[in-house]
């Protein structure tokens, strides 16, 4: 496991033609499944898919106002796809601004790590988050991982 998690305090998040989709319990149980399901809908418009996954994780409340977990897997395309079909969603653009941020390199079971860096810099420094964490999983090999973290601050309200 690495033994230095350098954090940057303000980092920006670009994706551009995003494809998305909200994993519901099912999609979860096979990811890789989903995650292709996802490619082989971009190649079927005639576009190629652009740079890794990305997986988003937020709090969602239900219709009584219970928090939820929300995971959305999100892939990138080489254009705009204009015919989007459920369960599929898709934005020209997605913007996350002022983020902490760490890259990972290091054993998946050990990527929790990362993110608790992240959550005890954003305690010491008095930054509140917003709940949404955004995951660019960037390559693996076998256990090994390498991966960029953003966790999105709550904005000032």
């Amino acid at each position: 496991m690495p033994k230095n998690l350098p954090v940057s305090m303000s980092k920006t998040l670009k994706l551009t033609n995003v494809i998305m989709k909200k994993c519901e319990e099912e999609d979860l149980k096979d990811l890789q499944k989903t995650v292709i399901q996802m490619s082989n809908f971009i190649q079927s418009k005639g576009m190629k898919q652009v740079g890794p996954l990305i997986q988003r994780t937020g709090v969602e409340f239900d219709s009584d106002g219970n928090p939820q977990i929300a995971i959305w897997i999100m892939l990138q395309s080489s254009q705009f796809i204009q015919k989007i079909e459920k369960p599929y969603q898709i934005e020209s653009g997605v913007k996350v601004p002022d983020c902490l941020y760490v890259h990972y390199a290091g054993l998946e079971s050990d990527m929790r790590v990362a993110y608790e860096k992240l959550h005890v810099c954003a305690y010491e420094e008095e930054i509140n988050l917003s709940g949404d964490n955004y995951t660019v999983f960037i390559n693996q090999e076998d256990d090994m991982m390498t991966a960029d973290i953003f966790m999105e601050k709550k904005l000032d309200e």
